[in-house]
């Protein structure tokens, strides 16, 4: 949050949270779901739908809205999911270390990463390789080709969105495979496992 008052509920919140044993997802995650449970934890709108789509790709997303939408098109095309998070701020919890937590659910074959930026990039790298080493791919689309993708992603969680290729090259170092279109998230899921679509990291 931008405004004074904004910045000062996070500073709380950091502090309440660095001396605790609790963890926290967010500030502003649209929440957690576990199809293969049906566990709904979550405000998006997408999810009163009846007959979700229950498979095996882990979704993990920087913008709580892009789960919505993730589904939807899944439930179009056939491709089902055994959980989404929307991570929001990352105050506490990363991108990262959610996607670690699910590496040994053998119900997750690959995952679908919404970035808006780099945030997290140790824990990023750590489950990169972990992945890699389990054999289930990654593939990422990340906003930011274009300065008006940067300006939303900035505008939308405060955070920076990065240079492009750099972006780009660190993706690639990791072995993530980064798609151009959103749609393609969800289209290289089959793909992915049947060939390699990006390097070992």
């Amino acid at each position: 949050d931008s405004e004074p008052a904004g910045r000062d509920r996070v500073r709380r919140l950091r502090q309440a949270v660095e001396s605790s044993a609790t963890r926290v997802l967010g500030p502003s995650s649209l929440g957690v779901v576990n199809l293969a449970d049906g566990f709904l934890l979550t405000a998006n709108a997408a999810l009163v739908e009846p007959d979700l789509p229950a498979g095996d790709v882990f979704v993990a997303s920087q913008s709580g809205s892009a789960i919505g939408a993730l589904l939807s098109r899944g439930k179009s095309m056939g491709i089902g999911f055994r959980a989404l998070v929307s991570t929001g701020g990352e105050l506490d919890l990363s991108l990262g270390e959610l996607c670690l937590a699910s590496l040994e659910d053998p119900g997750v074959a690959s995952y679908a990463l919404f970035l808006e930026n780099l945030s997290g990039v140790d824990d990023l790298r750590e489950f990169a390789h972990a992945a890699a080493e389990r054999g289930k791919p990654v593939v990422a689309y990340k906003l930011g080709r274009s300065a008006a993708a940067a300006d939303l992603a900035v505008s939308h969680t405060g955070a920076l969105a990065g240079d492009d290729t750099v972006a780009s090259a660190l993706l690639q170092s990791l072995g993530i495979a980064r798609v151009s279109h959103f749609e393609a998230l969800l289209e290289a899921q089959h793909l992915a496992r049947a060939t390699a679509l990006a390097e070992r990291p």
